[in-house]
């Protein structure tokens, strides 16, 4: 597999330059494809659940609230890509014309409605999704923004971590427990592998007996012309997402691929797991895959 086309979520937030910066980089380095989906959500009734039992003048109200927060966050948007974007140089061409781009160019596209489903929909059709994970007040860990990209899309995400670092060509880190999804996000990091200065698959256990030997990927790595360095770490299931970022974080704080809720997101949501320990823990760029 090849990355091709990138699909950035820039929604004029707090993360919206890392993402953007994130995005170029990946864009430039691989010949890639970008495009910049800005979503405005709709105001209407319809998306306030507590409406029907609100005054009308309430109602009224908050709608005038949300309207002029997208359009402060529609507005940062156009700027960040005027600032970012235009005085660099690069070129933005019609969204239309992305699809039929085969090397590095970028499109904005803006458009309103329901975010989720946009980059559910959208995402399919890219080969990556860039997205930074949303503030507490939009959901956090939780947010169904997120959940879109990680759970909806079959592609794998790259995270942006909050401050823009380099996230490919240095060394990578690799989660790896035997699972399908850890199967599949090694099979789609295999593009930034190649240009990786070093590849490290680290197996976390609280069993040292564990059946599960992180040379088995190194051996399948080795048909793919990559040299990767196996590692077991002994650590208690509690300490597992710690333990992961801790050994990217030895590396320089490296790109950490791994696989996504392979336990489901409702069961982590309710009893907590590795992929939302991680996801809140995180002070690095993530490739996730579900």
């Amino acid at each position: 597999m090849d990355i091709r086309s990138i699909l950035a979520v820039v929604d004029g937030g707090d993360e919206s330059r890392t993402v953007l910066t994130t995005a170029l980089e990946m864009g430039r380095r691989l010949d890639a494809a970008t495009a910049l989906l800005h979503v405005t959500p709709q105001v209407t009734h319809e998306i306030l659940p507590a409406a029907d039992d609100m005054p009308t003048q309430a109602v009224s109200k908050l709608i005038d609230s949300m309207t002029r927060a997208n359009e402060a966050r529609h507005l940062a948007f156009e700027s960040l890509i005027e600032e970012t974007v235009s005085k660099a140089g690069i070129p933005v061409i019609s969204p239309s014309e992305i699809t039929k781009s085969h090397h590095f160019a970028v499109a904005k596209i803006c458009i309103t409605g329901h975010e989720n489903r946009e980059i559910a929909a959208r995402g399919r059709l890219f080969d990556l999704v860039i997205i930074a994970i949303p503030g507490a007040d939009s959901g956090g860990v939780e947010s169904a923004v997120l959940e879109a990209a990680l759970l909806d899309t079959a592609r794998p995400v790259l995270i942006a971590c909050p401050y823009p670092r380099p996230v490919i060509g240095g060394h990578v880190t690799v989660a790896w427990d035997g699972s399908r999804e850890a199967a599949q996000s090694i099979r789609n990091a295999l593009p930034l592998m190649r240009i990786a200065s070093a590849i490290e698959i680290v197996h976390v256990a609280d069993d040292p007996a564990t059946q599960v030997n992180p040379e088995d990927i190194c051996q399948y790595l080795s048909l793919h012309s990559l040299n990767a360095i196996p590692r077991t770490i002994t650590a208690p299931k509690s300490e597992i997402a710690a333990a992961l970022l801790d050994a990217a974080r030895e590396n320089g704080h490296a790109l950490l691929v791994m696989g996504a809720y392979g336990a489901g997101a409702a069961t982590e949501y309710m009893f907590g797991g590795v992929t939302r320990s991680v996801l809140s823990q995180a002070d690095l760029p993530l490739l996730l895959s579900h």
